[in-house]
């Protein structure tokens, strides 16, 4: 993904996510591979909105059902296992494509 021009951090966990250091930076999207589903949604996705506002959230699990479930409640893609990085990628364009638009 580097090799595209985004730059990556990683966390464990949402809860991770929003308590790390990043005061300022410009992030645009997310990816967080849950092990529940539904209980990041419930708990972590609005902490993510309110800690980076424009950030667009791309979650992964393992049914349709939560893909349903975490659409409906904020998330701006859902991916089923195995994730392919050019499934990403083609988000991440269109998270990028969204945002040049909006400016």
């Amino acid at each position: 993904m580097k090799d595209c021009g985004h730059e990556i951090f990683t966390a464990k966990s949402a809860e991770e996510a929003v308590e790390r250091d990043g005061e300022g930076e410009d992030i645009d999207a997310i990816l967080i591979d849950p092990g529940d589903t539904q209980y990041v949604v419930n708990s972590g996705v609005s902490k993510v909105h309110n800690r980076y506002p424009g950030a667009d959230i791309v979650l992964m699990g393992f049914g349709s059902m939560d893909g349903d479930f975490a659409l409906a409640n904020g998330v701006f893609a859902f991916f089923k296992h195995p994730l392919h990085l050019c499934e990403l990628e083609v988000i991440l364009a269109r998270i990028s494509e969204k945002r040049a638009l909006a400016n």
